[in-house]
């Protein structure tokens, strides 16, 4: 499914949050804390803007592994001629079982994807195993805004009319239903920090609401 999102992925997402997600990914990038000359991976990276935004803060001294388990994502991703991109490759491999030894991070990211993972506990243990001690687990991901008019008006708008302008912009509304669903039903705020507690692979742990809750950043330092 992905893999057929992947040539309108940028222009779907665009238009759905009114520009909106790259702002939440450079705010992503900017509390990782990650510094010049740091290497770092970010798993199912999709076409790479989080990835991007990474490799412009690090520069040329640091390095940028973007990661997904979809080969048309990383296709997609790898032609993209943008700021950054040349300090960052493109790599298939599964979150839940990365290909990378130990500590060999000073940080891991996830944008929008772990809600697509069949264990979400597994993809943090993993993202945590390949990060240097006292480095960081970044998730971004949606949540369910809450209060009598945002929660409705939401609702509405994802349940409706993103699948219908994914849906004409992608050809599949089916696939927008999809997301529509999955991020309806996955574990926001406190719920998700929980999950990151369950991973026991956390000494600290910060949760950030964005956009009255239809989104959040986690961030996990790494015992």
């Amino acid at each position: 499914m992905f893999g057929m999102l992947a040539p309108s992925y940028d222009l779907s997402n665009n238009l759905i949050s009114f520009g909106q997600h790259l702002r939440w990914k450079r705010l992503l990038v900017e509390l990782s804390g990650i510094q010049p000359g740091m290497r770092v991976l970010d798993c199912a990276s999709g076409t790479g803007d989080i990835a991007f935004a990474f490799a412009r803060v690090l520069g040329a001294s640091g390095s940028v592994i973007a990661s997904d388990f979809s080969a048309g994502m990383i296709a997609v991703g790898a032609m993209r001629q943008v700021r950054g991109s040349e300090h960052v490759s493109f790599e298939h491999a599964d979150v839940t079982a990365l290909p990378y030894s130990d500590d060999s991070f000073d940080c891991a990211s996830i944008g929008f994807g772990i809600r697509n993972v069949p264990s979400p506990d597994k993809a943090l243990r993993e993202m945590a195993r390949v990060v240097k001690p006292g480095g960081c687990v970044m998730v971004l991901e949606t949540g369910q805004p809450q209060g009598a008019f945002m929660k409705p008006t939401y609702y509405i708008y994802s349940r409706f009319i993103v699948p219908l302008v994914g849906g004409v912009i992608s050809g599949s509304m089916q696939a927008y239903n999809y997301l529509h669903s999955s991020s309806h039903s996955f574990p926001s705020g406190e719920d998700f920090v929980a999950i990151m507690r369950r991973s026991g692979s956390f000494g600290h742990i910060e949760s950030h609401r964005l956009c009255w809750g239809a989104a959040y950043i986690y961030k996990g330092v790494v015992l």
